[in-house]
């Protein structure tokens, strides 16, 4: 099988760290797709084309690689489906704290109250920030020192242009990718997420759910692949198992 993780807001491909060491998807190919990478390779950063042009950049790697699975966490999630419908061959798709968003956005519905929330969306933080934010995004403490570091790479380009082309409109109504999607979607959410309201879900028409429901990670925040990769990865086998 092979599969490629797309990474979240402002992180690194080491946000997969568990899925790459993980005895049990050895036998998978598996890639991450540098977030990084891709917005320095731009050849402008405007809000108007952001989304566009990561997304086709996207496109481009799958054309390339043919992946079977795609698993997009966070505002890599948001990216994924915003891609999804130009991306052949794909057999299953699975999100991680992704809310999708409508348009207009209804970010007092998919978002719980959540003072951190902010400075996702701001371009330069300093250490106390990060931390902050790393700290609010998780429930196993364990991990926040390893996510702020992460975040300390960033260009801050996502968190600077995110708002501003959300504000455009420059994006796709990704509710109405998810209700016309004919492939498996896996959604997994953090039990201990205090960023993403689960409830949100439950107003969306999902068809194509897999087993039904939201998959919820125990002993786990906004980052259920690092903070509980036991029970992530045995969720993703079984999920892979079906193609």
């Amino acid at each position: 099988m092979n599969i490629l993780f797309i990474p979240g807001n402002s992180q690194s491909t080491d946000t997969f760290s568990e899925q790459l060491n993980s005895s049990k998807l050895k036998e998978h190919q598996i890639s991450v797709f540098d977030l990084e990478a891709a917005i320095s390779s731009l050849s402008s950063s405007k809000a108007e084309t952001f989304f566009f042009a990561l997304k086709d950049k996207l496109i481009d790697l799958h054309r390339k690689k043919h992946f079977d699975c795609i698993i997009g966490h966070s505002w890599g999630g948001h990216l994924l489906i915003e891609s999804i419908a130009d991306m052949k061959g794909v057999k299953g798709i699975m999100t991680i704290g992704t809310p999708f968003m409508n348009k207009p956005p209804r970010m007092e519905e998919s978002f719980l109250p959540n003072p951190a929330i902010p400075l996702f969306y701001t371009k330069e933080l300093n250490h106390e920030q990060l931390i902050q934010l790393a700290d609010a995004c998780l429930h196993n403490k364990k991990w926040v020192n390893y996510i702020a570091n992460g975040m300390s790479k960033s260009s801050g380009t996502i968190r600077k242009l995110t708002p501003a082309a959300i504000g455009t409109g420059s994006y796709n109504n990704e509710v109405k990718v998810v209700e016309q999607l004919n492939i498996p979607l896996a959604i997994i959410h953090g039990e201990k997420d205090k960023m993403v309201n689960i409830n949100y879900y439950n107003s969306l028409n999902i068809p194509t759910l897999w087993q039904n429901k939201v998959h919820i990670i125990p002993k786990s925040a906004h980052f259920p692949q690092l903070e509980n990769a036991d029970d992530f990865n045995q969720i993703l086998t079984q999920f892979i198992a079906n193609f």
